[in-house]
């Protein structure tokens, strides 16, 4: 019974000191958000009605724009399909024969006459584009908001002004289509 005894008191020697160093653990939780970039329109429609050749009208309501994604986001805006037989003035110059321009500002109520590139010399900033996009920044189509790091579920309000062609031969209702693209905040 004795050498039970010593064999016990072995083992218990040999393994006492190995759970003294015996590895401590910690663990690690790796979290991941897949970044999903998406934008929405409300509403998705506006009239102008009828309008005078060689006169500019500004919208009587907004449009909002609702970054609809997970992370913040920078919009640009630009015409993707207008009217086949007027095309777009995209300088400072009123619209001419079969020409037409439409500006965009973002604020928070009716803007009232204070866009940019609807007079001569003034300048491009509001006027949206057929020819490429344009950044939704401080400059372009800036009132007191922007479309420059707009937070998930942030909602700016976008007004329109139509400058309409002096003189066309399309007398039926036009419709124009602009794009609101979305993209991650680092965009611009």
């Amino acid at each position: 019974m004795r050498w039970v005894r010593f064999i016990f008191l072995g083992m218990v020697l040999v393994v006492l000191p190995l759970s003294l160093y015996a590895a401590q653990t910690a663990t690690i939780t790796v979290t991941v958000t897949v970044r999903y970039i998406s934008v929405a329109v409300s509403p998705n429609t506006y009239d102008f009605g009828f309008v005078d050749p060689a006169t500019y009208t500004t919208a009587t309501s907004d449009i909002d724009v609702t970054n609809d994604g997970n992370d913040t986001e920078d919009f640009k805006l630009q015409i993707t399909t207008g009217p086949a037989a007027w095309t777009v003035e995209e300088t400072s110059a009123n619209p001419g024969a079969e020409e037409y321009k439409l500006l965009a500002l973002f604020n928070s109520v009716a803007p009232g006459d204070i866009y940019v590139g609807d007079a001569p010399a003034e300048g491009t900033d509001d006027i949206i584009f057929e020819s490429a996009q344009k950044n939704c920044d401080a400059t372009n189509f800036s009132g007191d908001q922007d479309g420059d790091n707009v937070p998930s579920s942030g909602t700016i309000n976008l007004w329109f002004r139509f400058g309409a062609p002096s003189s066309t031969t399309a007398t039926n209702q036009q419709s124009i289509v602009v794009t609101v693209s979305a993209y991650k905040s680092t965009e611009f």
